[in-house]
């Protein structure tokens, strides 16, 4: 398939979905699909991925995506989205509350002989619950201090596959990384780490390292895929790490800690200049016991 085929089956599938044509979306679905998403107990088939998405189907019945941006390569087609909605109906037991949401999430699908054989996907549901007044924003704190790189470093450009690539693996050695070396001054972080007083753009990014090393080193990312399509690399990233200091508050419980997300950087002139990802917030904060776990 053509990255324009791939797009168009991604497109599809969102556009399926809102008009509730889910015998459309099944079409679109190759024998044995499943799909890895937040908050379900594993990979699900279609006919349970359907009762999970008829929770939000019946919680905002005018629900609808905006396609924000697509990334795609001869076997992968990845979807930038926001849904948007009105909550009128019940979801995960929260009684309908009248409010306004948008949602921001992330789609990986794998496609195969012009159909998805498996689908990742990620969206803010840790956003969503602040949105409905059922989880409390990240508390007010003092903006952290700012890091200090271990050594400066020189590093010559190359293909934007292999700078992203770099930089999990520099973080992936510990410490504070010459920070600059990776990310263009005009650096824009559109979804940045849930660190209160964090500053914008490459400043936020010195600020982040200190807070993230303190509260979960060492740690380390998982990459299953990564591809690139021309300035923009898409990355499944899954973050493991130990809960060693205070993170948002809550006193450190000595747990391995696993994340998953999907990142997606943009390059320009050898350095990173944007960046968007989808992370489980929610499951992490589940699983230091901040937030009570589904049964």
């Amino acid at each position: 398939m053509s990255i324009a085929d791939n797009k168009a089956i991604g497109r599809q599938f969102f556009e399926s979905f809102d008009r509730r044509d889910f015998d459309g979306i099944a079409r679109l679905l190759a024998p044995g699909e499943v799909a890895h998403l937040p908050g379900a107990p594993g990979p699900l088939p279609w006919a349970a991925h359907q009762q999970f998405a008829a929770a939000f189907v019946t919680a905002f019945p005018d629900s609808y995506h905006v396609i924000d941006d697509q990334v795609a390569d001869v076997d992968n087609v990845v979807t930038r989205v926001t849904f948007k909605g009105t909550h009128t109906g019940p979801l995960m037991g929260i009684p309908p509350t009248g409010r306004a949401i948008a949602m921001q999430g992330i789609s990986w699908f794998r496609i195969a002989n012009g159909q998805i054989g498996e689908e990742w996907t990620e969206f803010d549901r840790l956003g969503l619950m602040i949105q409905l007044g059922v989880a409390p924003a990240p508390p007010n704190l003092p903006a952290p201090p700012k890091g200090t790189a271990d050594r400066p470093e020189q590093l010559p450009a190359a293909d934007p596959a292999r700078i992203v690539a770099r930089w999990w693996e520099r973080i992936d050695r510990g410490g504070v990384p010459d920070v600059s070396a990776y990310l263009g001054d005009d650096y824009v972080d559109h979804n940045p780490p849930p660190v209160p007083g964090l500053s914008p753009g490459i400043a936020g990014a010195w600020q982040a390292f200190p807070v993230a090393l303190k509260a979960f080193g060492p740690f380390h990312h998982e990459i299953p895929m990564s591809f690139a399509e021309g300035d923009k690399v898409v990355s499944r990233v899954i973050g493991v790490g130990v809960h060693s200091g205070e993170f948002l508050g809550i006193p450190p419980t000595g747990k391995e800690v696993r994340m998953s997300g999907i990142a997606i950087h943009r390059v320009k002139d050898g350095k990173m200049i944007e960046h968007w990802a989808m992370v489980d917030g929610l499951s992490l904060l589940q699983q230091l016991g901040a937030i009570p776990a589904p049964v």
